[in-house]
């Protein structure tokens, strides 16, 4: 009598054993799928555009810094994060770059004569797209270093700030831009070609215009449902 009690004990703890096991692989199976479906969606938004922006950008140097205005050549990679949000790492360069020779002397200094200088600029831009049409226009604010490395002189680095817009449009298949910024940085300008030992001027915020023309190169699209 009390070994088929016992046996029914067993029996009926193994029989919930069985059902536990059961229930616990239900509930795996059921948290599996909803953290995938969850998942999905967080995947598709993260999702980057990729494209390539060969550019060129004149600047049209500050009145107190009298490099003689010319192109700067380069590109950007602009990451797209939807419609409206795209950052833009960027890198431009000019080797050999004149000085005015009407006032360098008195801007620079005397070591200023017949001197040139390479520029290079980078760092990264964030641009919100105004619109989702054929002709979108666009602001942008960023920061970045100017490299300047004279052919006399020891090379300095000046961060920079910018801000501007322009707009994007269809252009013989292409999509191309155009746009405007202003770029600021601090410096004495009597140090680039020297040190100054004239005077003793403080840095000075010098505040530049540049402007420029791009083409867009896709490399990888979002989803549609995403753009």
């Amino acid at each position: 009598m009390h070994r088929a009690a016992a046996s029914h004990t067993i029996g009926a703890l193994m029989l919930n054993v069985q059902r536990f096991r059961r229930a616990t692989r239900t509930r795996r199976v059921a948290l599996l799928s909803a953290f995938t479906l969850v998942c999905n969606p967080a995947l598709h938004a993260q999702q980057v555009g990729v494209s390539i922006l060969p550019t060129a950008q004149r600047i049209q140097w500050a009145d107190a810094f009298p490099l003689r205005d010319d192109y700067l050549y380069g590109g950007r990679v602009a990451l797209r994060f939807g419609k409206w949000v795209e950052l833009q790492p960027f890198y431009f360069q000019r080797d050999g770059l004149a000085v005015d020779s009407a006032r360098a002397n008195s801007v620079f200094g005397p070591l200023a004569t017949g001197r040139s200088v390479d520029v290079k600029h980078y760092g990264s831009t964030v641009q919100f797209n105004l619109g989702d049409a054929a002709f979108v226009p666009f602001a942008r604010v960023g920061a970045g270093v100017l490299r300047f490395e004279p052919d006399s002189a020891a090379r300095q680095d000046r961060i920079t700030v910018s801000a501007g817009g322009g707009v994007r449009f269809g252009f013989a298949g292409l999509n191309a831009e155009i746009y405007a910024e202003q770029m600021g940085f601090r410096m004495n300008p009597r140090t680039l070609f020297g040190p100054d030992t004239s005077t003793d001027a403080g840095l000075t915020t010098l505040r530049n215009l540049v402007y420029g023309a791009a083409v867009t190169i896709p490399l990888s699209t979002m989803r549609d449902d995403e753009v």
